[in-house]
């Protein structure tokens, strides 16, 4: 059964904090129903918006004030040597950190060690991109 505890994510959260400073973006790290963690991009100096490739059949078009990310196609949505792909793959390290997956959809079994869920900018706040 998928939980995340408050240790674990703490200790994530410190490394994702450090990660984010790198970049100069803002970052804010949560559990939602003890099982998932969630990683939460508020603000900062990357594009995300631009460098998200809108037609690659996830999106035709969409909002440029936030986006929920799908970590299983992070190379598939963002551009290729994009700085959004590069945090993002650095962040998604740390979030799994510790994680096991031995699903078998097949024979619908699913066994994760805990969710994952990134999420840049939120519905009622958006991402705000800081101008360098």
């Amino acid at each position: 059964m998928a939980y995340i505890s408050k240790d674990e994510k703490n200790a994530k959260a410190l490394e994702l904090r450090a990660l984010a400073k790198q970049y100069n973006i803002t970052v804010s790290v949560a559990r939602d129903n003890y099982t998932t963690i969630v990683l939460n991009i508020s603000r900062g100096k990357i594009d995300f918006f631009k460098d998200y490739q809108w037609e690659t059949g996830f999106f035709t078009e969409g909002s440029d004030t936030y986006l929920t990310v799908n970590h299983h196609y992070l190379k598939d949505q963002f551009k290729t040597g994009s700085k959004s792909l590069e945090f993002l793959e650095k962040a998604y390290l740390i979030l799994n950190a510790g994680n096991h997956n031995n699903s078998d959809a097949m024979t619908d079994y699913y066994d994760v060690g805990f969710y994952i869920s990134i999420n840049i900018g939120k519905f009622q706040k958006p991402y705000i991109l800081i101008n360098k």
